[in-house]
């Protein structure tokens, strides 16, 4: 389901919760059973309500971005009968569209192939745009057919064709073409999409390979002179630094050169899916999980910075835990050792099955529970607080020393380092003994967590671990 209609979805939602509880008004409030069922099934509304608009932040912005490569898409024509290949001239410069207009025009010349049609893409904010980034791929195959399909619309996103001979020797002369922008950018949109800790981190953009980011450790002291007239002890704001190390994350897709024209739409879906839910994934897994070795690229997760911390630790027995062992008394304790700094919005991190057998568990046992709660499930909050689910955390918690769920603010805990967004090329002459094409996508970030506490005194995230 593309993103505009996902939000279509959502705002349609929104309506049809905003009608049902208008519709509570005519609960008569002398029947106390009535009435009593009424205030909860809007309570449960109106979560879902304050859910599905958290959403449609998120989708919102992403859709902004795709509808400003589209933007950029259109905008960027070269001359008739240039081979693809290079930035073209943009709106009003020699050789390019004169308006916005005649721009769109020769977007409009792009012609899904009627086979093509029953393709609908999941990925992308159109077809044609899914369409136009395969037509760019099989031309950089040496697809000829592709290359003169391209060549008669007259247009192109960044270059194409353009050998990027690196200087490193990545790619050297293994015919290394640039992606088009559209799809890059899905990807991008994609991984915030998928990863968790992405969404939840503080982001920071990197302008070179190493940064500083200060952040204040300790502040001003209040003293109290013995006499009238006695010195005051002066005191200063301490400030630390949190280095970002920018590190390179990358995958190698060998596809076959046999694309089909008919596939075109679906192929494209699949390598741009793939590669974001890589990417997210591996971002993911290190941030919460990463041991600092190279293995999970020398980043150290959460569950690393918060052995040492004052995190809780869960009943059972060691080696041989189950959900049913971590109690309400657990996920009250991590509450409580939370540092409630000043704006701080805690949430849940959990696997899906923790959520299933311990939290909701908790819930439902807590009684009070009607039809109509149990048709509707539970929100994804807990305790008061909002839960998010990522698979990255351990789904049976069986291994002594694991961390299984946490607690806490990750804008306020953590930093993700943004040096270069996913940046993609094409292999061609590399695989062309087998008849192939690699598709290889890079992307430098860095994980660092900070303000997690101490032994005796926790920080902004707590974490549950296993026996």
């Amino acid at each position: 389901m593309t993103l505009k209609a996902q939000l279509e979805g959502l705002n349609a939602r929104q309506q049809e919760i905003a009608a049902e509880i208008e519709a509570f008004g005519e609960v008569d409030k002398n029947d106390d059973k009535a009435y009593a069922i009424a205030i909860e099934q809007v309570g449960v509304l109106n979560l879902e309500f304050d859910e599905n608009e958290k959403q449609t932040d998120v989708l919102g912005a992403a859709y902004s971005r795709t509808i400003k490569a589209r933007n950029n898409l259109i905008t960027q024509a070269i001359p008739p009968g240039t081979t693809p290949g290079g930035d073209g001239p943009g709106i009003g410069e020699p050789g390019g569209p004169a308006n916005v207009g005649e721009a769109l025009e020769a977007w409009d010349r792009i012609r899904i192939p009627r086979k093509a049609q029953f393709c609908r893409t999941k990925v992308f904010d159109s077809d044609k745009i899914a369409y136009f980034s395969g037509l760019c791929i099989m031309s950089m195959t040496g697809n000829r057919w592709a290359t003169n399909k391209l060549a008669e619309v007259d247009f192109v996103v960044g270059p194409v064709s353009a050998p990027q001979n690196a200087m490193d020797g990545d790619t050297g002369g293994a015919g290394g073409f640039s992606v088009p922008h559209p799809m890059a950018a899905e990807i991008i949109r994609l991984v915030e999409e998928y990863g968790v800790f992405r969404r939840y981190s503080r982001v920071m953009p990197m302008t070179s390979a190493t940064l500083d980011v200060p952040k204040r450790a300790s502040g001003l002291t209040v003293f109290y002179p013995a006499t009238q007239g006695a010195a005051i002890t002066a005191s200063d704001i301490v400030f630390e630094q949190v280095n970002l190390v920018a590190k390179k994350a990358a995958q190698l897709s060998v596809w076959s050169t046999e694309l089909d024209e008919d596939s075109i739409i679906s192929m494209t879906d699949l390598v741009t899916t793939e590669m974001a839910w890589a990417f997210a994934q591996a971002e993911d897994l290190n941030s919460f999980l990463g041991d600092g070795t190279s293995g999970s690229n020398n980043i150290t997760g959460i569950s690393d910075a918060l052995l040492a911390g004052a995190k809780v630790v869960s009943a059972g027995s060691a080696g041989a835990m189950l959900w049913s062992d971590v109690t309400l008394a657990n996920y009250h304790e991590m509450i409580g050792k939370l540092q409630w700094y000043p704006g701080i919005s805690p949430v849940w991190f959990i696997n899906h099955q923790g959520f299933s057998e311990s939290m909701q568990a908790i819930l439902y046992a807590l009684g009070g529970n009607t039809v109509a709660t149990g048709a509707g499930g539970t929100p994804m909050e807990f305790l008061g607080y909002p839960v998010v689910r990522t698979q990255v955390l351990t789904r049976n918690p069986l291994t002594a020393g694991q961390m299984i769920a946490v607690f806490g603010d990750l804008r306020l805990t953590t930093m993700l380092g943004n040096r270069r967004d996913v940046t993609m090329i094409m292999l061609r002459e590399l695989f062309a003994v087998n008849d192939q094409i690699g598709i290889q996508s890079t992307m430098r970030t860095d994980t660092q967590i900070h303000d997690v506490g101490t032994s005796t005194e926790a920080g902004g995230l707590v974490g549950l671990f296993s026996p």
